[in-house]
């Protein structure tokens, strides 16, 4: 073996190492990222549950996000303060996985494909959307917002 073969075998070996190591940190930081969410926000999973909620709820707010997400990680708190300051008004909070492969279909029909995505649902009927991060101020505002328009 050339001494070249014998570099690129070296390589090969630490790249393989390098990989193996990427690989086992990607399984522990998804045990990492399991999403809290407090006792106002739903978590949605399927298609069922998904109609029954907007359908059920006259004014509901859905954060589609995924727990692997950033901006998701980020954003998650600030729905879940909002969630509980606003849901003695009757309105009604979700959470939606996109990565969860029973809210796929959902996920292609609403056509989902920015995240964190908030979506406001009055009467089963989707009525805004807003993607991206937004503070607190500017969660609640959006909210109001489409509610007082709504009414």
């Amino acid at each position: 073996m050339s001494e070249y073969e014998k570099e690129i075998e070296e390589l090969l070996e630490k790249l393989l190492k390098k990989l193996v190591e990427s690989l086992k940190q990607e399984r522990v930081s998804e045990v990492e990222h399991k999403v809290v969410l407090v006792k106002e926000v739903k978590e949605i999973i399927g298609k069922e549950s998904f109609e029954e909620f907007i359908n059920k709820n006259s004014f509901a707010v859905i954060c589609y996000y995924s727990p692997r997400c950033p901006a998701c990680r980020r954003y998650l708190p600030v729905f879940n303060n909002v969630a509980k300051k606003l849901t003695p008004q009757k309105i009604a909070f979700a959470v939606l996985n996109i990565k969860e492969p029973r809210n796929r279909d959902i996920v292609l029909e609403k056509e989902v494909f920015v995240i964190p995505t908030t979506a406001i649902y009055a009467k089963g009927k989707e009525i805004s959307r807003k993607v991206g991060y937004m503070n607190e101020e500017e969660l609640m505002l959006y909210i109001e917002l489409n509610r007082s328009s709504n009414k």
